[in-house]
């Protein structure tokens, strides 16, 4: 797995619990990694209006939406991230509903932070 690029490459986690949300973004943070959460995907939303993160980590219930809701609301909104949905257990349906979506990562909490940095390295290199 290679290094950070520099600028520092930016994530976005969405999360209903914020334990695991801070959990997650400390993991990434110790990588050089900029992170931003949000408690809802509205917040997620409008921020899309303003910037635009390298990688998106959704959970896949919210609580004022679902991530693959949010998915679709971030295509439309032009953001085109990759985005890892997140949920407590796996299930085949929950994972193909997710993948139609859009997403590229379906992971089990907890969340396993080199996954992420592999597809968050893949990415950034992509855009160079």
């Amino acid at each position: 797995m290679g290094g950070p690029p520099s600028p520092a490459p930016v994530v976005w986690i969405v999360d209903a619990d914020p334990v695991e949300a801070r959990r997650l973004a400390d993991d990434l943070t110790a990588h050089a990694v900029s992170v931003t959460t949000f408690a809802s995907g509205d917040e997620m939303l409008y921020r899309a209006h303003q910037e635009r993160p390298s990688l998106v980590v959704a959970d896949v219930r919210l609580g004022d939406m679902s991530g693959t809701e949010l998915v679709g609301l971030l295509r439309a909104a032009g953001v085109r991230a990759p985005v890892v949905m997140t949920a407590r257990a796996h299930g085949d349906e929950l994972e193909i509903r997710a993948r139609a979506a859009g997403i590229v990562h379906f992971a089990v909490k907890p969340v396993e932070v080199e996954s992420l940095l592999q597809i968050l390295w893949r990415t950034v290199a992509e855009e160079l």
